[in-house]
C-alpha cells in the first residue's frame, strides 16, 4: 500500500471582521459572510487562484417527501444579524426553536453544520416516507453545470450521492460530498440532496435526511446533519471503465491522474511493487476523460480534451522523459466539445483499441460511441462510428472496453433509448455489431465495467436501480453467455451488493479484475458513508472482502488493473482509489501458483532395480502445500514420453519407478509439475537427465560372515565385477552395530586406479561386540552396485589397566604423575605405551596432553591453573592393538605469584613476585561500526574475533636474578604460558617488556597478548 500522489490544502485564516462581513482568506480559499445588496444573508465561498465562487442562501426548515410534497416547518429569515462565534466559525442567529446552522472555515473547504437540539413537529400526514430538510439557494457561474455520479444533471434531481459543481470543460470546481447525519451515541445514516433547477447559475437545495431515522427511540440529541463544501484542488481518477493503472513487463506499475486544481494529467510510477511512487511523466493535455493500456514497457494513454480532441499518447516507461507532446489521432476530424468516457486496451498482437463517447459534428443531437483501432503503435488508425443516434436524448456514454480470448474487441456502455439501458458492441468483421442488451434498468448510473475471463466470457458490472423491484438498488453482474452471447432474458440480474436506500445512497462505480488461477472475478466499489466495499466470486456467488480501507472520501473512484494480455501478477489484485486529498495504491493478496519443482540430483541405476525419483516442493506462498503432481519420463533416443503418472492427487514429493520399467543402456530425462492446495498448477520443472546400465556387484572376502576378531581394529577386504568391464571408480564402507545403527563411514573414497580392494576402518572395537560392514560401489559409468554386507565379533584379551598416583606441587607449580603398569598375566597383551588424558572436572571432554608413555615411568604437568580441579586418565595399548582405560583421579594446585615458561621447554618455568593490585585484563570484541548516509547512529557489524590481553607489574629484585630470567623467556621469541593465582591460565606473546629502574631491583609493566594454542598432543 502507499500514497501515489498527495494534494495538502493550506490552513485557514480565521474570521476578520471587515465592515458588516466575517472573511477568511488563506490565499488559497476565500470563505465571507456577509449580506447581498438586497439585504439578504450569503455565504460566499471561493477558489482564490481561479476566481470561481458559490453563494449560498439560507431558506426554510421543512419536511418533504419522494413525491415533492412539502410541509414547511419554519420559514427563512433572512434578516437576523450575522455575528462570528469563535475564530473559525460563524453563524446566523437564525430563530427556529432547537435548530441551529453553524459554518466552519477548513483548510480547503468549508463546513456546514445544521444542528437540531431537539425533537421537531410531526410531519403532516399527507406525507409519504417524509424527510427533514434544511433548505437553501446556491448560484454560481452561469458556464458551470451540475454533475452526480459522474452524469451531468439537467432539471429537478434527488441523489445520495455527492455532487460537482464543474467548469466548460467538465473539470470539477467545486464538491458537495454525500451528507452524513449523527446523533451523540454513534447512530449514522446518509442523507440527501434534493434539488430543484432554478435557471442557469442557480439551484435550490435540500439537504434532507429520514426523519424515521431521527424519530428512534435511541436517538440521542443533538443530532447534526454535515454538508460540507470543498474546493478541488486535489486528484481525480474517476469513470472505472476507462482503466487509470496498469503493469508492466518489468514489474513497474503505472498510474495515470488528472491533477484537478491544474487540470493537468500526471503520469505516476512504482517500480518497488507499489510501496513508493514517484512522477514518471507529464503529458501536454488537459482531458475531460482518460484512460491508459500497456503492451509490455510500452504505455498507451488515450485523452480526450475540448481543445485537442482525442490523443493518444505511446511511450516507452523506462526511456520516457519527464514531459511529453507528441500524441497521435485516431480521428483527426474529431471536434467534440463534449465528451462522455473513453477507454482503450491492447489485444494479443499487440494492437491498440480506443473508444470514447462524445457529441460530434456528424450526429450534434446527442451522444455516440466511437472506436478506433492501431496496429502500429498508434501512429495511424482506423476508426468507426459504433452508435450512429441522430434523436436528441438517444445517448450512449461511457464505454468500457475489453479484448476477448480470440482478439474480438468488446464494449459496454450506459445508453438511454427512451429507458436507461446498459449496452454492449463487438467488432463483427468490418462492421461493430451494437445495442446488445446487457440490462435494462430503472435508472443506471453511468460507467459500467466490463472485463473478460481465461474462457472467453465477458462480465459487465454496473450500478444501478433495478427495474423490476424498484425498490432495490446497488452493483449488479450480468456474464455473457459466450463471446458477445448475452443472455436472452435480459434482466438477468446476479446481485453483487445491494440495499433499499434512496438511488445513489449506496454502493456505486464499481471496477472489476479476475484472477486466472481460480477463475474468479474481484470488484471493488464505493460507498456514500465511507466505506470501501469489494466482493469475490463468480456468477450467484459472491463473497464480501475483508479488510479493504477505510476513505474519508465518499467518492473514491476505485479503480483496479486488469488487461486480458496484461495481467495482475499472479500475487495480487491492485487497485488504486481517491482518499479526499490523495490517490492511494493498496491490493489483495492471491493465492499465487506453485513455482517450478526443483528436481532432486538421480544418480545412474540399473534399470532392473526400483528407483524413488524426488522433488520439493516450492510456493511464492510460504504456507501453501502440494496437493497434486504429474510426472514425465522421457527416452532422449527416440523422444518419446515412457512414464506419464498423470494428475496425481497427494502431498508426497516422490515417485517410486518400478523395476523393470526402464530400459538399461539408455539416456532418460525427467520432469514434474505440482498444484497447490487451492488447485492451482505451477509451471514444469526443467528436465533433469540420468543414464541406466547394468549395475557392478562386490562381495566382501574378508572378514568372513560369522567369523571373530581377535584385535580392536578391522581391515575390510571385498571383490568387485562389472558385466560391462566399467572399472570401480569409488566407494562407499560402513561400520554398523547389531541394530543397523551407523558407527563409522568412510564417505565416498575416489578409486582413481580402479583396483583398491582394502581399507582399513578407523573405529576401535569393543570386545565381545557383534558388528557388520556395509559396502557399495560406482562403476566408471556412474552405476552403483547393490549394498555388500558381512558380520563378525570380536573376542579379544586388553593389557592390564593402569594405576596412576599424582602427587600435586603448588610451590614448584606442577602436578607429577607416576605410572604402573602390572605385568601381563594369562592371555594379557604386553604393553606398547601410555596416553595420558585430563579434563576439567565440571567438564565431560578428554584431551590428551601426553602420548607413548613407556610402561613404568613418569610424567609432569607443568600447565595447570590455580585452584582449578582436574581430572586425569591412563588409556594403555596392548601389542594387539587393543586398549583399556585406568581410573580416573582427581588433583589440583594452588599458585601464588605470577608463573611463566615456554610450554615446548618446562625447564624455563619461573615465579615472578607480582606487585600488589597491579593486575588487570581485557577483552575486545571484533566488530566494525559503519555510517550509511540517512542514518543519525552507526551499524555494527560483528565478527568472531576476539581480543584478550593481561597486564601486571612484576617486582624483580637485584638479588634473585628474575630480570635475567624474564629476558631470557622474553628473547625465545615463542609462545608463553601465563598463571596466576586468581586462577588464571592464558597462552600469549610479550612483545615488550617496559622496566623502570628502583633501589630495590626493577619494576617491569608486563602485557601478555592471548594467542590460540592447542594443548592436545
Amino acid at each position: 500500500m502507499g500514497t501515489i500522489a498527495q494534494y495538502v490544502p493550506k490552513d485557514p485564516q480565521p474570521l476578520n471582521q471587515s465592515g458588516f462581513s466575517y472573511v477568511s482568506d488563506n490565499g488559497e480559499i476565500n470563505a465571507t459572510f456577509t449580506k447581498d445588496d438586497s439585504g439578504n444573508n450569503v455565504v460566499q465561498f471561493s477558489n482564490v487562484s481561479t476566481g470561481a465562487m458559490v453563494s449560498w442562501y439560507p431558506q426554510e426548515i421543512k419536511y418533504t417527501d419522494d413525491n415533492g410534497l412539502d410541509d414547511i416547518i419554519y420559514s427563512a429569515d433572512n434578516t437576523s444579524d450575522l455575528f462570528v462565534v469563535r475564530q473559525f466559525h460563524a453563524r446566523y442567529d437564525r430563530h427556529f426553536p432547537d435548530v441551529e446552522e453553524y459554518w466552519r472555515v477548513e483548510a480547503g473547504q468549508l463546513k456546514h453544520f445544521v444542528t437540531l437540539t431537539g425533537d421537531q413537529r410531526d410531519p403532516a400526514p399527507y406525507l409519504t416516507n417524509p424527510k427533514l430538510a434544511v433548505g437553501g439557494i446556491i448560484t454560481f457561474d452561469q458556464s458551470f453545470s451540475i454533475r452526480t455520479m459522474g452524469m451531468t444533471m439537467v432539471g429537478d434531481f434527488t441523489t445520495g450521492a455527492g455532487i460537482d459543481i464543474v467548469d466548460g470543460n467538465g473539470n470539477p470546481i467545486f464538491t458537495l460530498p454525500a451528507i452524513e447525519a449523527w446523533d451523540q451515541s454513534g447512530n449514522k445514516t446518509i442523507g440527501s440532496y434534493v434539488v430543484t433547477d432554478m435557471g442557469p447559475g442557480q439551484i435550490y437545495v435540500a439537504m434532507a435526511v429520514d426523519n424515521a431515522w431521527i424519530s428512534q427511540d435511541s436517538i440521542v440529541y443533538p443530532v447534526v446533519i454535515d454538508p460540507t463544501t470543498i474546493v478541488s484542488g486535489n486528484f481525480d481518477i474517476s469513470a472505472a471503465g476507462g482503466r487509470k493503472i496498469v503493469q508492466l513487463s518489468n514489474g513497474w506499475i503505472v498510474v495515470a491522474i488528472r491533477d484537478v486544481g491544474s487540470a493537468i494529467l500526471r503520469v505516476y510510477v512504482s517500480k518497488d511493487n507499489g510501496n513508493t511512487w514517484s512522477l514518471l511523466t507529464t503529458p501536454s493535455v488537459n482531458p475531460v476523460s482518460w484512460a491508459i493500456a500497456s503492451n509490455g514497457n510500452s504505455v498507451y494513454l488515450i485523452a480526450c480534451s475540448g481543445q485537442y480532441g482525442i490523443q493518444v499518447f505511446a511511450f516507452d516507461a523506462t526511456t520516457v522523459p519527464s514531459s511529453i507532446s507528441t500524441a497521435k489521432y485516431p480521428n483527426q476530424n474529431e471536434s467534440s466539445q463534449s465528451w462522455a468516457g473513453c477507454s482503450i486496451a491492447v489485444d494479443g498482437n499487440g494492437y491498440i483499441w480506443v473508444a470514447w463517447s462524445d457529441i460530434n459534428p456528424t450526429f450534434p443531437q446527442c451522444y455516440n460511441i466511437r472506436a478506433a483501432k492501431s496496429t502500429d503503435g498508434g501512429n495511424t488508425w482506423q476508426w468507426w462510428d459504433v452508435t450512429n443516434l441522430g434523436t436528441s436524448g438517444d445517448d450512449s456514454k461511457y464505454p468500457s472496453l475489453a479484448i476477448g480470448t480470440d482478439n474480438t474487441p468488446v464494449i459496454a456502455y450506459s445508453a438511454m433509448r427512451g429507458n436507461p439501458f446498459v449496452y454492449c458492441a463487438y467488432l463483427n468483421g468490418s462492421a461493430w455489431t451494437h445495442d446488445i442488451t446487457i440490462q435494462q434498468t430503472a435508472n443506471t448510473a453511468p460507467a459500467p465495467c466490463l472485463v473478460c475471463d481465461k474462457n472467453n466470457i465477458f462480465h459487465c458490472f454496473y450500478s444501478a436501480q433495478q427495474n423490476i423491484n424498484q425498490s432495490l438498488y446497488g452493483v449488479w453482474h450480468t456474464q455473457s453467455q459466450g463471446p458477445n452471447a448475452w443472455p436472452s432474458t435480459p434482466n438477468n440480474w446476479d446481485p453483487i451488493v445491494t440495499h433499499s436506500s434512496s438511488y445513489g445512497s449506496g454502493w456505486l462505480d464499481p471496477t472489476a479484475s479476475y484472477d486466472p488461477s481460480k477463475n474468479q472475478l474481484y470488484v471493488f466499489y464505493e460507498s456514500q458513508d465511507g466505506n470501501f466495499g469489494g466482493s469475490v466470486g463468480s456468477q450467484g456467488a459472491w463473497t464480501a472482502l475483508s479488510g479493504l480501507p477505510r476513505t474519508s472520501n465518499s467518492n473514491a473512484d476505485p479503480n483496479a488493473l486488469w488487461s486480458q494480455f496484461s495481467m495482475n501478477s499472479a500475487d495480487a489484485i491492485r487497485y488504486i482509489y481517491n482518499d479526499s486529498t490523495s490517490i492511494q495504491y493498496s491490493y489483495v493478496s492471491l493465492n499465487s501458483p506453485p513455482n517450478a519443482p526443483t528436481l532432486n540430483p538421480v544418480s545412474n541405476f540399473d534399470a532392473m532395480t526400483a528407483k524413488n525419483l524426488t522433488w520439493q516442493f516450492s510456493d511464492p506462498n510460504s504456507n501453501d502445500s502440494q496437493s497434486a503432481y504429474q510426472l514425465q519420463v522421457v527416452d532422449v533416443s527416440s523422444g518419446s514420453t515412457v512414464v506419464d503418472s498423470g494428475k496425481v492427487t497427494s502431498s508426497s514429493q516422490s515417485y517410486a519407478l518400478a523395476a523393470n520399467t526402464l530400459s538399461n543402456g539408455k539416456q532418460y530425462q525427467w520432469r514434474v509439475t505440482t498444484w497447490d492446495s487451492s488447485g492451482a498448477q505451477g509451471p514444469w520443472s526443467n528436465y533433469s537427465t540420468f543414464n541406466t546400465a547394468a549395475a557392478p556387484s562386490v562381495s566382501f572376502t574378508s572378514p568372513l560372515a560369522g567369523s571373530s576378531d581377535n584385535t580392536s581394529s578391522v581391515v575390510a577386504k571385498w571383490s568387485y565385477s562389472d558385466p560391462g568391464n566399467n572399472a570401480q571408480a569409488s566407494y562407499d564402507l560402513q561400520l554398523l552395530d547389531a541394530n543397523n545403527n551407523v558407527l563409522w563411514e568412510s564417505g565416498t573414497v575416489n578409486d582413481s586406479t580402479g583396483n583398491i580392494r582394502e581399507m582399513t576402518v578407523q573405529y576401535t572395537l569393543a570386545n565381545d561386540t557383534n558388528y557388520q560392514l556395509k559396502i557399495v560401489s560406482t562403476n566408471t559409468k556412474g552405476i552403483t552396485s547393490a549394498p555388500a554386507t558381512t558380520s563378525f565379533s570380536t573376542s579379544f584379551t586388553p593389557p592390564a589397566p593402569a594405576a596412576m598416583t599424582a602427587t600435586p606441587d603448588s610451590a614448584s607449580g606442577r602436578i607429577s604423575f607416576a605410572i604402573f603398569n602390572p605385568a601381563p598375566t594369562g592371555s594379557q597383551p604386553a604393553v606398547s605405551g601410555n596416553d595420558i588424558y585430563r579434563r576439567t572436572s565440571d567438564s565431560t571432554d578428554w584431551t590428551r596432553v601426553a602420548e607413548a608413555i613407556p610402561s613404568n615411568s613418569s610424567w609432569t604437568d607443568y600447565s595447570v591453573a590455580s585452584g582449578q580441579s582436574y581430572d586425569y586418565k591412563v588409556t594403555t595399548y596392548g601389542t594387539n592393538g587393543t586398549q583399556v582405560d585406568s581410573q580416573v583421579i582427581t588433583t589440583s594446585i594452588s599458585l601464588s605469584g605470577i608463573w611463566l615458561h615456554d610450554p615446548a621447554d618446562p625447564t624455563t618455568l619461573t615465579r615472578f613476585k607480582l606487585r600488589e593490585n597491579n593486575r588487570t585484563s581485557k577483552t575486545d570484541y571484533g566488530q566494525t561500526l559503519m555510517h550509511f548516509e540517512g542514518r543519525e547512529l552507526p551499524v555494527a557489524d560483528m565478527d568472531d574475533q576476539v581480543d584478550q590481553q593481561i597486564q601486571v607489574t612484576i617486582d624483580c629484585l637485584k638479588t634473585n636474578g628474575d630480570l635475567d630470567s624474564l629476558r631470557a623467556l622474553i628473547a625465545r621469541k615463542s609462545v608463553l604460558l601465563y598463571r596466576d593465582g586468581k586462577g588464571r591460565k592464558v597462552y600469549g606473546v610479550v612483545s615488550e617488556v617496559p622496566e623502570t629502574e628502583q633501589d630495590w631491583g626493577t619494576q617491569v609493566q608486563l602485557t601478555v597478548n592471548a594467542v590460540d594454542y592447542q594443548e592436545a598432543v
